[in-house]
């Protein structure tokens, strides 16, 4: 079970990777090759590896732009204590597929949602907010949202969320973003 977390691991980090910094092909048959290997390996009853599995495979078929398909392996999972966030939120797949009015909706109800609780969940609706916005080309509405999740998630983690996040794909290069993500004194 260890190599099958490991190559888990490295789908879906080592994809996005290289994906960020202009190799998509290869970082594309990263992630397939992912894809794969979550499709043909059997959790053997381990009711959270199965869960590992499912969330692996669906966050990699996200990464891989198939969108129904990252909803369909995610289904109705909980979302695992080891992911932020779940793979596939409804917002995020809207503005996939270009609803910015259902989006909109979603992302208002998940802020209401969150809206009692800690700051540190509260501010991953404010990253939310960033994801469709950088999806639709709202770039600097994107950076904007991103500026006020620094302070509270802290540089390490809005340092590593937009550099390879494929939601974030419209800001990989954008000067405004990589003055945010640019190490202060």
């Amino acid at each position: 079970m260890r190599n099958y977390l490991g190559r888990r691991v490295y789908h879906s980090w080592a994809g996005p990777e290289l994906m960020a910094h202009g190799n998509r092909d290869s970082g594309q048959t990263v992630i397939r090759r992912g894809i794969a290997l979550l499709r043909t390996w059997s959790a053997g009853g381990a009711d959270s590896m199965e869960v590992h599995r499912r969330a692996g495979l669906a966050l990699l078929l996200y990464y891989a732009g198939d969108w129904d398909g990252c909803s369909a392996a995610w289904g109705n999972l909980e979302r695992p204590r080891f992911l932020v966030e779940a793979p596939c939120p409804p917002w995020i797949l809207a503005a996939r597929h270009g609803d910015r009015a259902q989006a909109d909706r979603l992302l208002a109800a998940y802020d209401s949602s969150v809206r009692s609780a800690t700051p540190t969940v509260r501010i991953w609706a404010v990253v939310a907010h960033a994801r469709v916005a950088a999806i639709l080309g709202d770039r600097d509405q994107a950076v904007a949202y991103l500026s006020q999740a620094v302070p509270t998630l802290g540089f390490e983690d809005m340092s590593i969320v937009p550099h390879i996040d494929i939601d974030f794909e419209s800001l990989w290069a954008y000067p405004p973003l990589l003055e945010l993500m640019r190490p202060k004194d």
